[in-house]
């Protein structure tokens, strides 16, 4: 008796466990996620220039969806098609930045490699910021959402914003 009756309390702590999840994590869908049926939901960030693809943040190539997302320029020689996976790291860190930047101020219209692992992003102002993959990109984001936020305070135009080094290097129109 004493089992079954642990048992049953096992399996409430179990069903509380759960429920408490569900609340404090309201996105969570368990089915979804040990099923595998959510890598499906892939999600363009950006448009890949002269096609009708599009790229998700993971490096699948999808076909266009969203054309407010910003337009990534890739080289000539580069040929995708739906389905592919990039696996350039250049590439897959300037779909990364798209991704990022698109929760702050400064937005996108365009994206195009540089040489050295370097990005430049143009906004639709006609801003540049300039991403480099060897410094931490979060922290880069983070410079670049003060430069903007001080520049909106400030009332000036910004033409472009170097992320590559220590403090980013501003230049005004």
């Amino acid at each position: 008796m004493r089992k079954i009756l642990f048992a049953i309390v096992v399996l409430f702590l179990i069903g509380a466990a759960f429920l408490a999840a569900t609340k404090i994590v309201p996105g969570i869908n368990l089915k979804k996620n040990v099923s595998g049926q959510g890598a499906t939901n892939l999600q363009s960030v950006v448009q890949i220039d002269g096609t009708n693809l599009s790229l998700a943040q993971n490096g699948t190539v999808l076909p266009k969806t969203n054309s407010k997302d910003p337009v990534l320029f890739l080289s000539k020689n580069t040929k995708l098609k739906q389905g592919d996976k990039v696996t350039d790291p250049q590439t897959l860190f300037a779909v990364n930045i798209a991704a990022q930047i698109a929760k702050s101020d400064f937005s996108a219209a365009g994206i195009r490699l540089l040489d050295l692992g370097d990005v430049a992003v143009y906004n639709t102002q006609n801003a540049i910021a300039i991403f480099t993959s060897r410094k931490d990109l979060s922290a880069q984001i983070d410079s670049l959402q003060q430069v903007l936020a001080k520049a909106k305070i400030d009332a000036t135009k910004i033409s472009k914003i170097d992320l590559r080094y220590n403090l980013p290097v501003i230049t005004f129109k």
